[in-house]
C-alpha cells in the first residue's frame, strides 16, 4: 500500500499530455512493482535464501498462505475506511473556522471542501494485481482462489460505497486503461503455467520428466491465449451498431459561444 502511494505521488511529475495516459501509466507502474513485490520477492527469498523450502516450517506455501490473505482483503478494508477522506474532511473544517478565513480566498476553501479525486488507474491496479497473484500460485496454494473471491466482492461493495459517498466525479477518457490493463490480465494463463514451473523446481532432484511437458504445455497455451485477436473475433460475431470509420473530431457538436 505504501508503495502504491509513493507511485501516485511521483507518476504526477511526469505530467503526462492527458488523464487517461496518466492513469495508464499509473497503472501499469503500481501493478509492476506490486507483481514484483508478492511473486518474484517470494521466489527468490525461499529458493536462493533459504534454500528451496516449500513446504517447511516459514516455506514459500505457508508465506503465500498469509500473503494471500493480506493481498485479497487489506487493499478492501483501507478503501472502507479511506482515511485520505477523513483528514480532507478534517482539513477542510480546520481552515473553514472564521479566523483562518481570512488568510485565504474562496478558491482555496473550495477546494478544501472538494471531494477526493477518484483515479481509475489506481482502481484498476487491484483487480489486475490479485487476478495475476492467483493464477500464479493458485497450484500450490489453491486456498488463494477463495481468498481473492472473497477479496474481490468486498472491493466492489467498497468501491461502489466511496465512489457516490467519498469522490468525486471520474475524468473522461478514452479505453485505453481499459484495453492495457485486459492485455495484462490475458497474461493469467501464462503466469499459471510459470507458476507450476516454479515448484516443481523446489524439489530436490529439479523438475520430474511427468510434470515438465504438462506444464510447457499450459505455458503454450498461454501464450496462445495472450497473443490470440478476441477483439477481432467479437466483432466478427457481433456487430455493436457503430460506425466504424466514425471520428469524433469531424461529428462532434459544436454550440455557439
Amino acid at each position: 500500500m505504501i508503495l502504491a502511494q509513493v507511485i501516485r505521488r511521483l507518476t504526477k511529475f511526469e505530467r503526462d499530455y492527458t488523464e487517461t495516459y496518466h492513469q495508464t501509466s499509473l497503472a501499469i507502474k503500481i501493478v509492476s512493482a506490486q507483481l514484483i513485490n508478492s511473486i518474484l520477492v517470494p521466489i527468490v527469498s525461499n529458493y536462493w535464501i533459504k534454500g528451496s523450502n516449500l513446504y517447511s516450517d516459514n516455506g514459500l506455501a505457508e508465506e503465500i498462505f498469509l500473503l494471500g490473505i493480506t493481498t485479497a482483503f487489506i487493499a478492501p478494508g483501507v478503501k472502507i475506511l479511506e482515511p485520505y477522506y477523513w483528514v480532507t474532511r478534517i482539513l477542510a473544517w480546520w481552515f473553514s473556522r472564521p479566523s483562518a478565513k481570512f488568510s485565504q480566498n474562496q478558491r482555496d476553501l473550495n477546494l478544501k471542501y472538494e471531494l477526493v479525486e477518484f483515479e481509475v488507474g489506481y482502481e484498476y491496479t487491484y483487480i489486475v494485481t490479485t487476478f495475476i497473484f492467483t493464477c500464479f500460485y493458485m497450484s500450490m496454494q489453491p486456498v488463494v482462489i477463495f481468498f481473492s473471491m472473497g477479496g474481490y466482492l468486498l472491493m466492489f461493495w467498497a468501491q461502489k460505497y466511496t465512489l457516490f459517498n467519498k469522490f468525486r466525479r471520474p475524468y473522461p477518457g478514452t479505453d485505453l486503461i481499459n484495453v492495457a490493463m485486459g492485455q495484462i490480465i490475458l497474461t493469467g494463463g501464462i503466469f499459471y503455467a510459470l507458476g507450476s514451473l516454479c515448484w516443481t523446481a523446489f524439489f530436490p532432484d529439479a523438475i520430474p520428466a511427468d510434470a515438465l511437458v504438462p506444464n510447457l504445455i499450459a505455458l503454450g497455451f498461454g501464450v496462445f491465449l495472450f497473443i490470440f485477436p478476441w477483439n477481432a473475433l467479437y466483432r466478427c460475431i457481433f456487430d455493436d451498431g457503430n460506425d466504424k470509420e466514425l471520428k469524433y473530431q469531424d461529428c462532434r457538436i459544436y454550440l455557439p459561444s
